[in-house]
């Protein structure tokens, strides 16, 4: 593990500690590569999975038995808060030590109904995102 990832794992311990406490999650996977690091955090009702990527972290929720249901952080929060100029950071220098710390208290902030398992405006927010990808890219094509 070299001393990016390190920090990586450091960083998202400390600050997602949170998780471990309040919402009964364990840690059930850590991955670290050349390609990107993640490390994810599961109760018996939600997932929350961080990814290091290039310059970037990501943070993505799902109920546990639907990991395939993924839905970035992003768009839970720009979903609950319309006003939001929510964007993840881009920041060569420093990213690793300050970013975990802003998505943790977002998460805290945005998503408790969701980590104590309420997924029922799972719906609404899979049609926002959709909406917003459609915005953004223009309509799917079948091709």
């Amino acid at each position: 593990m070299d001393e990016l990832s390190k920090k990586f794992k450091s960083q998202v311990e400390r600050n997602f500690s949170f998780l471990m406490h309040e919402y009964n999650c364990k840690i059930t996977k850590e991955e670290f590569s050349d390609y990107g690091d993640r490390i994810v955090y599961e109760s018996s009702l939600c997932r929350v999975n961080i990814v290091m990527e290039k310059l970037q972290v990501f943070v993505g929720l799902s109920p546990t038995n639907k990991s395939n249901e993924e839905i970035d952080l992003g768009h839970i929060i720009l979903y609950k808060d319309p006003k939001s100029n929510f964007e993840y950071a881009f920041d060569p220098e420093g990213y690793v030590e300050t970013e975990p710390i802003r998505l943790a208290m977002l998460l805290n902030k945005y998503c408790v109904d969701i980590l104590k398992g309420d997924f029922s405006c799972w719906p609404e927010i899979i049609a926002f995102r959709e909406k917003m990808a459609k915005e953004l890219y223009g309509p799917k094509s079948n091709a």
